[in-house]
This record gives structure tokens, sequence and C-alpha cells, in this order.
């Protein structure tokens, strides 16, 4: 007898949870990196009451859309959280839709990618679902089975929006906005189901922005996103509609991981 349950085991890098509900070994693995995190023994229960289902203390975090209202609201909120260091990649100096020569340095360290850039104008589609694509493959590229990094395998963090079920209402530039977003959707549900990866699809009802106005501020939907976070959620319902979480029901049993639909996901699996 080594004194050892089948919670305990020994890990190079700790997998991905596999479950919602029970606690693993990957989940109590990971209450030997944060002690005082990850704390529930047979159920996730008191974790959940508690917000201890998930630590970014010490995480170097790339983001992109971090001059916008959401995403200026979230820098905010990872520093309350006591990330290491924030990597914001700005469109035009860092990347473009074209060129993205200038986000490897910033990919290299970054534990966690955040892409919460996105616009309703003429290059939604380029925005909002191509060059998405493309910095999700270079952060993979660069980051998935890398020995010398920590033992913690890296996420993804994807700013979608309740446009991906509701109609767009004939405007144009909801238009636009709406079939970028589900452009995407095949791509990311490819991505929650990869093993490599924790990918958390974030889901906000509308917020005060240049974007458009709203009755709750990006601060709030910033709270809302990381309460859930800290309670371990990778699908991220940030709604006072509710819509966001009938959306849940169309990204898990609706939306299929089409490997032809965007261009370059073979580059993933």
């Amino acid at each position: 007898m080594n004194g050892r349950d089948s919670n305990h085991v020994s890990y190079k890098t700790v997998p991905k949870d596999p479950h919602w509900l029970f606690v693993g070994p990957q989940f109590h693995a990971l209450h030997h990196v944060h002690p005082d995190r990850y704390m529930s023994s047979v159920v996730k229960l008191f974790d959940w009451v508690a917000g201890t289902a998930y630590s970014l203390r010490n995480k170097n975090v790339a983001i992109t859309g971090g001059s916008g209202a959401f995403g200026s609201a979230i820098k905010r909120r990872l520093q309350c959280e006591e990330v290491r260091n924030i990597y914001t990649l700005k469109f035009g100096t860092h990347w473009t839709h074209e060129n993205f020569s200038h986000v490897g340095q910033a990919l290299d360290e970054a534990d966690i990618l955040i892409l919460a850039h996105g616009t309703k104008g003429k290059d939604a589609m380029d925005a909002n679902c191509n060059s998405t694509v493309r910095l999700i493959q270079l952060y993979m590229e660069r980051r998935v089975g890398r020995e010398d990094r920590d033992k913690i395998i890296p996420e993804i963090w994807y700013v979608g929006s309740e446009i991906e079920l509701h109609p767009a209402f004939g405007i144009p530039g909801m238009q636009r906005y709406s079939t970028s977003k589900r452009a995407f959707l095949p791509y990311a549900r490819a991505l929650y189901d990869d093993p490599r990866i924790v990918y958390r699809h974030i889901v906000p009802a509308a917020f005060q922005s240049p974007m458009g106005k709203a009755i709750v501020s990006p601060e709030w939907a910033a709270g809302v996103m990381m309460w859930w976070i800290r309670r371990g959620a990778r699908y991220v319902p940030v709604t006072y509609t509710g819509i966001a979480y009938l959306n849940f029901f169309k990204f898990t049993y609706w939306v299929r991981p089409d490997l032809d639909k965007v261009a370059g996901i073979n580059k993933v699996y």
C-alpha cells in the first residue's frame, strides 16, 4: 500500500478535467498546484459555492480587444485575480487581418489567450472569425505540448454573443456580426472538445460600448463572466435576457465540430 487513492495520480502536465460534477484525479491535482482552490473531494459543490473551482493567480494572459469596453473591464478583473502579466495585442500594431508577425512573443508567454475583439463593420468576417482562427492556430502551434512550460494546459477564451441564437432583425451591421459569429461556432465547438486545451466560450448579452447602447455596463458583464469562470464554467453565459442559457443547448447539442467549415482547423487536430 502506498497511501494513494484514485484521486492521486502523478501527471507531468495536468490534463483537461473531463468531469463537470464529480471530482477526479485531474481536478484534485490542481489542488496541489493551488492549495486554496479545488478543495472538493467527491463532488464540486463546495467549490461552486465558494468560487474556488479555478485560479488565475500568477498566470500570463494575452488579450485582443483589450482597449475596448469589455476588454478593458476584463483586464481590470484579471488584475483583481492576481494574474502575473497581461499582454495587450493591439490591432494595427501587433496584428492585422493579413499580418500576425508581431504576436509571437506574447503568445509564447501566455497561459491564456483571450479573444475579446469584435466589430459589426464590413470586415466583420475577417475580424470575428478568420483572424480569430489564425490567432488560435498560432497560439496552439506555440503552446500545445511544450514541456518547458508550466504543468497546466493552455487556455483560450473567446467572447461570442447572444447573436449566435437570436435574429439580426434585418439590420446590416447586425447581420454581418451574426454571420461572422455563427461562422466561428463549428471551430469553437471543436476546440471545446479538444483534450489539449481548455476552451471557454463566453456569451454576453448586449452591454454599453461604442458598438451600441444597452442597459448594463461592461464592468457588470466582466464581473458575471468571472463569477462563472471561478466556478469552473467552460460555457460562460453573461446574460440578463436568458438567451445565453438557451444558446448553451444550441452550442452543445446542435453545433457540430465541422472540420471542413473553417479554414485551417486541421492544423488544430
